[in-house]
């Protein structure tokens, strides 16, 4: 059977990682609080002098050291995507599927529940093949 061109694409797997790491982080929901919260409020300063009247004469909804007031500092918005090109992102794939053809046989350890340590679990995977 003669193989398509697609999977006679040289493997590369760091290319494969960087497509996948950008496919996983456009999951990941951005988190931080939003630029204008606590402030969307008619609380501010007005023309009226509030002196000899035992009022406060902050902008109580705007300022963070009145109650109910604004965060003073709090956790920026950060934007967790990552960006591939096109042609890299189809190179990656392309070296994907070549990479299903190229597998070879995994080796079966029926001994392997008998491994006590987990130091010589990661040593056997890693002669194995699979430190990845």
């Amino acid at each position: 059977i003669e193989l398509p061109r697609v999977f006679e694409q040289q493997l590369r797997p760091d290319l494969i990682k960087r497509a996948f790491l950008a496919l996983q982080s456009i999951k990941r929901q951005p988190y931080g609080s939003d630029v204008l919260a606590g402030l969307r409020t008619s609380a501010g300063r007005r023309r009226i002098r509030y002196t000899m009247r035992d009022m406060s004469r902050l902008p109580v909804r705007r300022v963070p050291r009145s109650v109910k007031g604004r965060r003073a500092h709090p956790p920026k918005v950060k934007n967790w995507h990552q960006k591939i090109n096109k042609k890299e992102m189809e190179l990656a794939f392309k070296s994907a599927i070549s990479a299903t053809v190229k597998i070879k046989e995994l080796p079966v350890i029926k001994d392997i529940e008998s491994i006590k340590k987990t130091k010589d679990v990661k040593n056997l995977l890693i002669s194995i093949g699979l430190e990845d």
